[in-house]
């Protein structure tokens, strides 16, 4: 891909590629938008896990700190 198509949408490539059918290209457009909330709800959830993970170790770490005493 050409770096002046590199911040094109996939509707806007399709379109220079020659697709005109409009159910078409609002299918094209639906399944990038889906893509794009699956994405962010992907790394929403990873900052969920990181964030519970570290919860969890501190919680460890502290009960075997105060054990070992």
């Amino acid at each position: 891909m050409s770096n002046s198509n590199e911040s094109l949408s996939t509707v806007e490539l399709a379109r220079l590629s020659g697709v005109d059918d409009a159910v078409a290209l609002a299918k094209i457009e639906r399944a990038e938008h889906v893509a794009e909330m699956l994405n962010a709800a992907g790394s929403w959830v990873k900052q969920v896990v990181v964030s519970a993970a570290g919860s969890v170790s501190h919680a460890v770490h502290n009960v075997f700190t105060r054990h070992a005493h």
